[in-house]
């Protein structure tokens, strides 16, 4: 289907990057039609604008900084068999870990290997001494994206409904 015969009571999964398993998932959020989705509204808005450098970074607050992955290694813990995925990062003023509990290994490091520049959202802690976020979200940079400075919409969610995927769709076919 083109998007010349999109209505709006054209069917979810017909609209651009969305298909029937997708659509099925959506469905449980009563998004239907590209009228459904239309209303979809978000549920908050996070703004983005701010990045900070890691001796910056604010404790206990969801916050933004950009840094470079170092190294990528599984911690092992005596309570559980598969350990943690810590990827430490590091700028011009100091270091920091980004940790899973939860995670592919695989994905991981092939997505982000030592050298990658990458933008991190998500709750500041300290660890040890040194500034954590645990499962942030993650944004491969490249030198010529410039500032990743925005104002990000939060939806409701479902399983197997991600931020991401939610704000492509809504973004490709609005």
């Amino acid at each position: 289907m083109s998007t010349a015969q999109l209505t709006p009571s054209t069917s979810i999964q017909y609209l651009k990057g969305v298909g029937p398993r997708l659509a099925q998932i959506l469905q449980k959020k009563a998004i239907y039609t590209a009228w459904d989705l239309l209303f979809y509204l978000p549920i908050k808005y996070v703004d983005r604008r701010k990045i900070y450098n890691i001796r910056e970074l604010p404790i206990d607050k969801k916050q933004t900084f950009l840094a470079e992955v170092v190294k990528l290694a599984v911690r092992p813990i005596r309570r559980r068999g598969k350990g943690i995925f810590e990827i430490t990062v590091k700028d011009s003023t100091g270091v920091a870990t980004i940790s899973f509990f939860q995670y592919n290994e695989s994905y991981l490091r092939g997505r982000y290997a030592a050298g990658t520049k990458v933008m991190f959202f998500g709750d500041v802690g300290q660890y040890r001494g040194v500034k954590n976020m645990v499962h942030p979200e993650m944004e491969l940079w490249e030198e010529d994206d410039g500032p990743s400075q925005k104002i990000y919409p939060f939806y409701s969610l479902t399983e197997g409904l991600y931020q991401k995927t939610i704000r492509k769709i809504i973004s490709q076919n609005l």
